[in-house]
C-alpha cells in the first residue's frame, strides 16, 4: 500500500510538472506587415501597438512582408503620388528595424498566432481593394497564410482594413462559410464606413465597433479591431483597442491550452494507473486470486475464476 501511495503522488507530481512547464512555454506570432506609412503601407501606430501589446505579454513575434513592387509611393505630407518605385519588404523593414522575413518563409507550424496590422498598403499591396472595391482580389501569398493558421485551428488578429482580406477570404461568395468581424462603425468619425458594406457584400457578418473595442469570431478564430478606420482616434485610442484585441487573444490561447493539457494529462494519469497498478493478491483463508484495478474513482476486484473478467466486488473511494 505503501509503494502503491508513493507511485501516484509521484505521477500526480509529474503530471503538475509537466501542466506547469508547458503552460509557460513561450508564445510565437507572426506579424505580417505591409510596407511603411499609412497611405502606401503598414499604418505605423497600429503596427507598433501590436509590437508593444505582444512583447508586454511575453510574446516573440517576427516580422514578414512580401517581397514586391508597392502599387505606388506617397507623399504623407501632400497626400500626392510620388515617381519612385518602393519594395514593400525594404519598406516594412524600418517599422521593425530590419528584423524582418520574406512571407515565403511564414509556416503556422512555427508559430502560434498571426496578425495584421493596417495601413492603406493592405488594400493595396496585399489586394486591389484600393482600387475595384468589392470586386477585390487577394494576393495567393496573403490567402494562404490566412486560410493555413485558421485551418490549424490559430488565432488571427486584424487591424484596421486588415479585416477586408479575411472578408474576401471567407466570404460565403468565396465558397467560404463567412467571417464575423469589424471595420468600424457607420459615421461621420469613420470616413472609410463603405467598407463595411463591401464586406457584407462578400458573404459575411459585420459587427459595428468602435476604436477601444473588437469583434471575435469563434468559428474561425478571428479577431478584428477598428484601429485608424476611425479618422479622428488618437494614438493613446489606437493602443488600447489593439491592446485589448491581443490581450483577449492571449488569454483565450492559454485557457485553451490549459484546458487541452488538463484533458492530456488526466487520459496519461488514467493510463499510466491502469498500466502498472494492476497486481494479484491472495483473499486470506482462500485459494481464489484476485486482482485489484484501480480507477479514478473506486477500486474495482476482479476474480480470476469469475466468468469473463466479471466484478465480483467495487469498493468506493474518496478522489483524493
Amino acid at each position: 500500500a505503501l509503494i502503491l501511495g508513493i507511485k501516484m503522488l509521484k505521477l500526480k507530481s509529474t503530471c503538475r510538472f509537466f501542466s506547469r512547464a508547458f503552460s509557460t512555454t513561450t508564445k510565437r506570432a507572426a506579424v505580417v506587415l505591409a510596407g511603411c506609412g499609412a497611405a502606401d503601407g503598414s499604418e505605423v501606430t497600429e503596427s507598433v501597438s501590436c509590437l508593444i501589446s505582444l512583447s508586454k505579454h511575453g510574446v516573440q513575434y517576427q516580422c514578414f512582408a512580401m517581397d514586391k513592387p508597392q502599387m505606388h509611393a506617397v507623399n504623407m505630407i501632400t497626400g500626392e503620388e510620388l515617381q519612385q518605385e518602393r519594395n514593400v519588404m525594404i519598406e516594412s523593414a524600418r517599422i521593425c528595424r530590419g528584423d524582418i522575413k520574406n512571407l515565403k518563409e511564414l509556416s503556422p507550424k512555427d508559430y502560434d498566432l498571426l496578425i495584421f496590422p493596417g495601413g492603406f498598403g493592405v488594400a493595396k499591396n496585399y489586394c486591389d481593394f484600393a482600387i475595384k472595391g468589392a470586386d477585390l482580389s487577394v494576393e495567393p501569398e496573403i490567402e494562404n497564410v490566412l486560410k493555413s493558421f485558421v485551418k490549424e485551428k490559430k488565432p488571427v488578429g486584424l487591424c484596421c482594413i486588415s479585416p477586408i482580406l479575411a472578408a474576401k477570404t471567407f466570404g460565403t461568395k468565396s465558397g467560404e462559410q463567412g467571417a464575423t468581424l469589424t471595420l468600424g462603425k457607420k459615421d461621420e468619425e469613420f470616413p472609410f464606413a463603405g467598407s463595411i458594406d463591401a464586406a457584407e457584400s462578400l458573404g459575411n457578418k459585420m459587427e459595428l465597433k468602435d476604436v477601444n473595442e473588437f469583434c471575435y469570431d469563434p468559428a474561425l478564430n478571428i479577431y478584428s479591431t477598428p484601429a485608424y478606420m476611425k479618422g479622428t482616434s488618437t494614438p493613446y485610442e489606437i493602443m488600447t483597442g489593439v491592446d485589448k484585441m491581443i490581450t483577449t487573444l492571449i488569454q483565450n490561447m492559454q485557457q485553451i491550452a490549459l484546458s487541452n493539457q488538463r484533458q492530456i494529462f488526466m487520459r496519461i494519469y488514467h493510463f499510466q494507473l491502469f498500466l502498472f497498478i494492476i497486481f494479484p493478491c491472495q483473499v486470506l483463508n482462500h485459494n481464489e486470486e484476485i486482482f485489484l484495478i484501480w480507477s479514478y474513482h473506486n477500486f474495482m476486484i476482479f476474480g480470476s475464476d469469475s466468468e469473463e473478467g466479471q466484478v465480483i466486488q467495487r469498493v468506493q473511494i474518496s478522489n483524493s
